[in-house]
């Protein structure tokens, strides 16, 4: 995969202006940039096709401002071990699961039972709160769903078109080449999407996860859940869209030749 990150030499040093980058190319590059782009309200994840500057003007910013604030992470580098851009696809498919879904399946209950508590003591003095759990309660029956079809379909794909890729065999070569993971990718793309117009409207609901003054501490600790939950989320969509599918997409290209 190509970088279309163009390099403005100095005298003394350079900077690097990311205007005509993919936020998610970006941050795939350096995981520390997602907490500028956080930081301004880029979405990097679903939205991770958008270059820099059209996405500073979507949400409001100057993108001078967001290209030096990048700039500032520049140094020192931070190592491959610790850049997922660097994992191998079958580690990262495993990564994804171990702690993103497993986050997930973990969180689901107790935001669903925080929900349903804060529901019943505030409902009244708090409409709001039913549109709030209708979305929820949406967001985490998909993702459940979801998380089935990456695990039972289309990981086990990635993984074994690593592992032809690896160490080719006649076997695998075989098996590799009436696979194809085009209209998984493109399902599981489309889901995020959906998943991400959700979080949008929890957000909206929750205005910006600020509980209101006279609640209790349950419903402080719901927003709490959720906007933790919202992080979590946005960093297993940005893992997903940004790094595992181009490496797997590049792959299956060179099966193809």
């Amino acid at each position: 995969m190509k970088w279309n990150i163009p390099i403005h030499n100095t005298n003394e040093s350079f900077e690097e202006d990311f205007s005509g980058s993919p936020v998610g190319n970006i941050v795939a590059a350096d995981i520390r940039k997602a907490d500028v782009m956080k930081k301004y309200g880029i979405d990097f994840c679903c939205g991770g096709g958008e270059i820099l500057s059209a996405a500073c003007k979507t949400a409001g910013v100057s993108a001078e401002t967001v290209n030096r604030e990048l700039n500032q992470l520049q140094r020192p580098e931070v190592l491959a071990s610790q850049n997922p851009w660097y994992w191998a696809p079958d580690f990262l498919c495993d990564y994804i699961v171990n702690t993103h879904h497993n986050y997930i399946r973990n969180n689901s209950r107790y935001i669903l039972e925080y929900g349903s508590k804060v529901m019943r003591t505030h409902g009244t003095n708090h409409p709001e709160l039913l549109e709030l759990g209708e979305y929820v309660s949406a967001l985490l029956s998909e993702l459940h769903q979801h998380m089935t079809k990456e695990e039972n379909i289309l990981f086990p794909r990635i993984k074994q078109m690593f592992e032809a890729y690896r160490q080719p065999n006649e076997g695998l070569n075989a098996a590799i080449s009436g696979m194809n993971i085009n209209m998984p990718v493109e399902v599981m793309e489309l889901e995020h999407k959906e998943a991400g117009d959700l979080l949008h409207r929890i957000r909206e609901c929750t205005d910006d996860y600020i509980p209101p003054a006279d609640v209790c501490l349950t419903y402080k600790v719901y927003y709490a859940k959720l906007q933790e939950f919202e992080e979590d989320l946005t960093m297993h969509i940005h893992l997903e869209n940004n790094i595992l599918f181009p490496k797997a997409l590049d792959m299956q290209a060179k099966f193809l030749v």
